[in-house]
């Protein structure tokens, strides 16, 4: 990957987040965040959003066990 390149922060269903070259469409399962900048714009952003690393299915599976 470019660092000088311009990029695009994309989720996925179970929340998780990664960092794309914005001249290429995401991958299958994944969809546009809405963030695009530099690499470090991108990091920056996914390190304010993405704080709990658990993925949704086990957040909600650990939800209904307590």
């Amino acid at each position: 990957m470019d660092d000088d390149g311009q990029f695009r922060v994309v989720v996925n269903d179970e929340g998780q987040y990664s960092l794309w070259p914005d001249d290429r469409d995401p991958p299958r399962g994944w969809h546009d965040e809405g963030t695009r900048g530099t690499k470090q714009d991108c990091l920056d952003r996914i390190k304010t959003v993405w704080t709990d690393l658990r993925p949704i299915s086990l957040r909600k599976q650990m939800a209904g066990l307590r």
